[in-house]
């Protein structure tokens, strides 16, 4: 087998760019930086044997590992629901046919799916919708705070007041 490797065009003519006449892109993403309510103890996640099943095929089976603070890991599955219901098990959305997981004491779980139209279908505005989900330790929610964190996904001006009912699936 012979492997005949080139540069593609964009890379030779890399030296000629003039850097000075690149504008900077004035895109915008979503972002929400989430900040942890403590340090997290040394035991992050404990799964002992864990299977899951449909009616006809078996999803994940004997699964078992331990995530401890500062291991970095990837969930990889050719089966896109053996994940998904992977997830949902160990944040309490699903039962596992047999086997357990444990959180660390330290630990607070979150989890957003990735159908999630039945957290938007009571038509509140933005502003409302949110103020649902504040934690009870967050004394100092107004308008301003509301609307900051609506702010960085992208909702400002009046959008604030959209109903959560009429949103894309994108835009939830």
């Amino acid at each position: 087998m012979h492997l005949r490797v080139s540069r593609p065009p964009a890379v030779k003519s890399f030296g000629k760019l003039n850097f000075e006449e690149i504008e900077p892109s004035y895109r915008k993403y979503p972002g929400i930086i989430f900040q942890p309510l403590r340090e997290v103890g040394n035991q992050i996640l404990n799964v002992e044997k864990l299977k899951a099943s449909t009616e006809d095929r078996v999803l994940f089976n004997d699964v078992t590992f331990s995530v401890n603070k500062g291991d970095k890991i990837a969930f990889i599955s050719k089966d896109p629901l053996a994940v998904t219901q992977f997830f949902q098990i160990i944040n309490g959305e699903e039962k596992a046919d047999s086997g357990s997981y444990e959180w660390g004491t330290t630990v607070t779980s979150a989890y957003l799916p990735i159908e999630n139209s039945k957290f938007f279908t009571e038509g509140l505005s933005l502003m409302d919708w949110l103020r649902q989900y504040v934690p009870p330790h967050v004394t100092d929610v107004d308008e301003p705070f509301l609307r900051g964190f609506l702010g960085k996904m992208l909702f400002s001006g009046e959008d604030v007041m959209k109903k959560t009912n009429v949103l894309s699936g994108e835009r939830k």
